[in-house]
């Protein structure tokens, strides 16, 4: 009889696989949803075969198998993992693991890799155990990263800073830090958040916004400047508006049609980046500078139609913008130039902006649907994979308790659905609202009650304060209240690892037989950073990095109880620093009972 030791952060899966694993007679010595415990009972315990989920928290799964290499090296280790195949599976592969199985796959798949496992054999996909070395691109590189920078990077892109990154892969700041330079080399990013925008184009992360600050660098030096004067007096001769800046966007020089377009003197322009003149107004001109340097940095030639207000008159420019480089081939500055065309039809350029909007809602909605077929088809393979088990199951207590787990999957699967026809319906105006007379603190109540047991699970603390609710009788739908306060429980319980989750509850009269009710919960989870925080309540805009598939976020009870507090008359308040935690208000003016 060979021993198994499973490692997953979901209690229901690990419970899934201990049957699978009873029913083809091993047998399981150890259970743990926790990467640094997993990491001392593997060694104590020395099983024959340790399944592991690379998503777990205090110690993240590669890490366990390096570390398990060196320290233990009898022991088996396979991954079975819902992080993408295509990066992962040959990072599993260079940390000693004998075995990779993705969780969208068919879960007979592993009963045929623990055979091959014990057997002495690797299972791994046929076309990701190739060497990765030689690909051009950005999805290149990243198949260089190593296991430890690709987790990294997928940190970094949650928004966890230095500090928390370390405290998880018990790792020193210090250390951290080094990872990012390394890998802002090796993808050739100029900053952090270049880091991140590379990870979203290629599937990793979701997308945040934001430019970084440009630092400043003297002017051309004497050489340059004097390659770059061979060419004064050919600009200044051709038609429209020709300058040329420097590689931090200050200008160098200019033509003669560029002072009488704008109405400007040579000395009000020269050695001045575009948004430090007064020739374009408005705060686009920030964005505009920023984006001609990331074309001067990447030396790469552009065109694009951009819209200007010119001392008060709103323009249409085709912007042009040439890297110039010296006689050794280095960028040394950008000619660019613009022809105005504001006499154009306008509404082509709003049509191209609608289009990319379209494209990108696609895109998004697109990403969405492929995280929640991801989502799904976990439970959907538990619940097969069950069903079949229990049918070759002679043990009526052990079918019991095999049908037991498919029906706890079948539950959370049906509550996904529920919560997808609810959304709908929200959407297309078609949810009515019954309002009867409530006690909001005695439901309060039941609901933090049925959460926690989910808390005590994950080893957090879970409060509830009621103490300013004096007038806790109200008329308000039944269902609506419900789901607003499930979904804010859900998802601070679900995005938090240590610590505790705190729920608030205030109701007090305003007058008018009118009672103001603030609902808040706070917790000391993730955290969201800035440039998510607008989006977490709009479904097809939530993040579908592997953190928040794992833990369940696709975003639809959120979106959910944002348009339940819309109809309710309410407001949503968020307040959220990554590593740090999140707190979620909700505001509502009810109808006293009286």
């Amino acid at each position: 009889m060979s021993t198994v030791m499973i490692v997953d952060e979901q209690p229901v899966t690990r419970h899934a696989l201990r049957l699978l694993m009873d029913a083809e007679g091993h047998a399981v010595v150890a259970e743990v949803g926790n990467g640094t415990e997993a990491l001392a009972l593997a060694r104590q315990r020395r099983p024959d075969l340790m399944i592991v989920e690379l998503s777990v928290p205090g110690l993240g799964g590669l890490d366990i198998i390096q570390r398990l290499s060196k320290q233990a090296p009898d022991v088996k280790v396979l991954v079975l993992t819902a992080q993408s195949p295509e990066y992962f599976a040959a990072r599993c592969l260079e940390a000693g693991a004998a075995g990779f199985v993705s969780k969208q796959d068919d879960l007979r798949q592993l009963s045929l890799a623990v055979r091959a496992l014990l057997n002495g054999n690797t299972y791994f996909p046929r076309d990701i155990t190739h060497p990765v070395s030689g690909i051009e691109g950005e999805a290149g590189a990243l198949k260089e990263l190593s296991g430890r920078e690709l987790t990294v990077l997928q940190m970094l892109a949650q928004g966890m800073g230095n500090t928390a990154i370390g405290a998880q892969l018990l790792l020193s700041e210090k250390t951290v830090a080094t990872y990012k330079s390394r890998m802002m080399h090796k993808l050739h990013a100029h900053s952090p958040l270049e880091l991140i925008d590379i990870a979203r184009r290629n599937g990793l992360v979701k997308p945040v916004g934001g430019t970084e600050e440009s630092h400043a660098s003297p002017m051309l030096d004497e050489v340059q400047q004097h390659e770059l004067e061979l060419l004064h007096n050919v600009i200044d001769a051709m038609p429209g508006t020709v300058a040329v800046r420097d590689t931090e966007g200050r200008m160098v020089m200019c033509n003669r049609q560029y002072l009488e377009e704008f109405d400007v003197r040579l000395e009000d322009v020269i050695g001045r980046k575009i948004h430090e003149t007064d020739v374009f107004d408005g705060e686009n001109t920030r964005f505009f500078h920023d984006g001609m340097v990331a074309a001067i940095k990447r030396g790469e030639p552009y065109c694009e139609d951009v819209v200007f207000n010119i001392k008060g008159s709103r323009r249409l420019l085709r912007h042009w913008g040439q890297p110039y480089r010296d006689s050794s081939g280095e960028v040394v500055g950008l000619i660019c130039g613009n022809l105005d065309i504001t006499d154009q039809d306008m509404a082509l350029l709003d049509l191209q902006k609608l289009n990319r909007s379209l494209e990108e809602a696609s895109r998004e909605k697109l990403a969405f649907l492929s995280s929640v077929t991801a989502e799904m088809s976990g439970p959907l393979n538990s619940i097969a994979a069950m069903l079949e088990l229990a049918r070759n199951q002679a043990d009526r207590q052990k079918q019991d308790e095999v049908l037991a787990v498919a029906d706890a999957a079948a539950k959370s699967l049906q509550k996904t659905l529920d919560d997808f026809r609810s959304f709908l319906r929200l959407e297309a105006g078609s949810h009515p609202l019954n309002p009867e007379s409530l006690n909001i603190e005695t439901l309060l109540r039941e609901k933090v009650a049925d959460y926690a047991a989910i808390a005590e699970g994950k080893g957090l603390q879970l409060e509830l304060n009621t103490l300013g609710a004096r007038h806790p009788d109200v008329w308000v739908d039944r269902d609506a209240f419900r789901r607003i306060a499930e979904s804010l429980l859900a998802n601070a319980l679900k995005f938090t690892d240590v610590g505790k989750v705190l729920v608030e509850l205030k109701a007090g009269g305003r007058g008018k037989g009118l009672t103001e009710v603030v609902l808040s919960v706070r917790d000391s989870g993730i955290g969201i950073p800035l440039a998510e925080q607008k989006q977490v309540f709009e479904l097809f805009r939530q993040g579908t990095d592997s953190q928040r598939i794992r833990r369940g976020g696709s975003g639809t009870g959120l979106a959910i109880c944002k348009r339940l507090v819309d109809l309710l008359g309410g407001s949503m308040e968020l307040e959220s620093s990554p590593g740090e935690g999140t707190c979620m208000t909700v505001r509502l003016m009810l109808p006293a009972v009286r």
